[in-house]
């Protein structure tokens, strides 16, 4: 049922929305979109609030701000004013990329990436502007975990590399730790693995640091470099990395790192051949980890790496598949393009799997067009898995020059193994077909 909003921003003082003219502007635009009160609104707020909102007898929470400008498609600069949100206001700069962080935070608890990444752009700008090294910092930070969500590759690799190399962050070892592992790990998703492990390396440097070893970010920092150790195909040294990683998740017995602990250590052992730890890491993690206690693109990527796993596993197709379709129904709640085709992938090697190779063949045939939603080590993945179908489906042509592509994107990669075993499929290919 509807509940009434607190009035007045929350921890922050004066009131930034000002009455009436905030109550005339909605209106208006209600109006013009010939909206009653009830359909504005929904299941957020009462009738009777909006009407209070329309007659300037009420002050409205952020929250309420993004959802009418979401429901009414209208900018929230239009809602608010235009002086609201340009950060125009000299004498206090900090309060105005305070006030656009918070904006970010409101946007991104309803849903609203987009929005939520124009504020925090706008308040970068303004601390670059005033040459705080901190606020950059702070802000930057917030705005790669946004890009994130988004599934922004090239916006949160260059976001991050700017971020290392502040003169601040060079000579603070616990920001080198923080923002190394992220970067480390948007290396990895877009294929520079050479880069990841350079990165995650000089990052790995600097556990030693008193206050570092030993909390999440130690936790991060190892689940990243195992990740990218098993893309490389270097298994060699991942056992006691993902033993220590489970010990210090559960020395800091935070339920949720100890699961995702699990979660990355069930991932490495599922690419390193061995189910049986696997299932048991999987079990682990999804026994700690749950839908509500996540971020919904958390929640969508858990999904999708259980069904990998079970994938990889082989023996129970139909718990793989109800995982993705938990991961589909998510992915389209999202609605993030780059997140939709990754699922999509995992979807075509089911149905390989389950032997429907005439569907998996259109799905990875739109998945590895030229201008393909797909990046980095997921777009290898899907000429893998095409040229793999096509071989199944006896077109060994095709297949050749699918996997040719996979060896191109190997190569760029730093994955000189993997490459090595895909030009073998390839000779075994053609010798099949002279």
């Amino acid at each position: 049922m509807a509940t009434e909003r607190a009035t007045g921003w929350p921890a922050h003082g004066d009131s930034a929305v000002n009455q009436p003219e905030f109550g005339q502007r909605l209106k208006a635009r209600r109006t013009a979109l010939r909206m009653s009160q009830r359909q504005l609104a929904g299941n957020f707020v009462t009738p009777s609030y909006i009407s209070l909102l329309e007659a300037g007898a009420r002050v409205p929470t952020l929250d309420v701000v993004v959802y009418l400008a979401r429901t009414m498609d209208t900018p929230l600069e239009e809602l608010l004013g235009e002086e609201v949100l340009k950060l125009t206001v000299p004498e206090e700069p900090r309060k105005t990329q305070l006030f656009a962080q918070v904006l970010a935070r409101s946007a991104s608890d309803v849903g609203d990436h987009q929005q939520a990444r124009q504020f925090l752009q706008q308040a970068l700008d303004a601390a670059k502007a005033d040459g705080s090294q901190e606020r950059i910092l702070e802000i930057g930070l917030e705005l790669q975990d946004v890009l994130r969500a988004l599934g922004d590759h090239d916006g949160r690799l260059a976001l991050l590399e700017e971020l290392v190399d502040l003169p601040l962050t060079q000579t603070t070892p616990e920001l080198q730790v923080v923002i190394r592992t992220d970067l480390a790990a948007v290396q990895r998703d877009v294929g520079q693995l050479r880069d990841a492990r350079r990165t995650a390396h000089l990052a790995l440097n600097q556990l030693s640091h008193p206050g570092i070893t030993g909390t999440s970010e130690h936790v991060r920092l190892l689940g990243v470099i195992i990740s990218v150790l098993c893309e490389a195909g270097e298994f060699e040294q991942v056992d006691p990395l993902i033993t220590e990683m489970l010990d210090v998740a559960q020395r800091l017995n935070w339920p949720g790192f100890v699961g995702r602990a699990h979660w990355v250590a069930s991932m490495a052992y599922a690419q390193m051949g061995r189910p049986a730890q696997a299932y048991e890491h999987f079990a682990q993690a999804r026994s700690v980890l749950a839908f509500p206690t996540m971020p919904l693109i958390d929640w969508l990527r858990f999904c999708r790496s259980a069904a990998s796993v079970l994938l990889d596993i082989g023996d129970d197709l139909e718990t793989a598949n109800q995982w993705l379709q938990d991961a589909e129904t998510t992915s389209r709640m999202l609605n993030i393009p780059a997140e939709s085709a990754t699922v999509a992938l995992l979807r075509a090697r089911y149905e390989v799997a389950v032997g429907d190779l005439d569907s998996a063949l259109r799905r990875y045939a739109e998945l590895t067009v030229e201008d393909s939603p797909l990046v980095g080590l997921d777009l290898m993945s899907g000429y893998l898995g095409h040229g793999n179908a096509l071989r199944q489906a006896g077109d060994n042509t095709r297949a050749i020059e699918v996997l040719r592509r996979a060896v191109d994107v190997c190569e760029r990669s730093g994955l000189y193994q993997l490459a090595s075993q895909v030009w073998r499929q390839i000779d075994e290919l053609k010798n099949v077909g002279g």
